[in-house]
């Protein structure tokens, strides 16, 4: 269990890792992940890394 929340239910964590690149390369990321049909159960932990290639890792937290 995260020790986040203080033992609250949450749905999901999205964590960005945009690397040292301008802002519009995060932006642009977050727009893609936004387009992507990704099926997910809850609660999920997503990591969206957008430089030097876009790449999304989905953990299921249970």
């Amino acid at each position: 269990m995260l020790a986040i929340r203080e033992g609250e239910p949450y749905f999901g964590i999205v964590h960005l890792r945009p690397g040292h690149v301008p802002p519009i390369h995060t932006l642009a990321g977050l727009r893609r992940l936004l387009n992507e049909d990704l099926s997910m159960n809850t609660p999920f932990i997503l990591i969206c890394q957008t430089f030097p290639g876009f790449r999304v890792r989905v953990r299921q937290v249970q």
